[in-house]
């Protein structure tokens, strides 16, 4: 693997290991905020707006990174098709 080569599967597996972790964090976040009674949901309620905060800006970040890299992805397979131009 040359320096400029990803290895996509892990690259995409550790995406989804923090779209995981955020989304657990963001429930954990909603159960609290319901008054939940489970004992994972209590965080103190003045931490629970940085913490949503913080998790819709990282999901955010690796919403657009997927984008960039579904496109880096397509790329070879459109270049590469029948029907396209050229």
């Amino acid at each position: 693997m040359d320096d400029f080569s990803m290895d996509w599967d892990q690259e995409i597996q550790d995406m989804v290991d923090d779209l995981l972790l955020d989304a657990l964090v963001l429930e954990l976040c909603r159960l609290a905020a319901a008054q939940a009674p489970s004992s994972l949901a209590r965080f103190p309620s003045e931490c629970l707006p940085g913490l949503v905060d913080r998790c819709g800006d990282h999901l955010s970040q690796h919403a657009f990174g997927l984008q960039m890299w579904s496109r880096e992805l397509a790329a070879p397979v459109r270049d590469s098709s029948p029907t396209s131009p050229g």
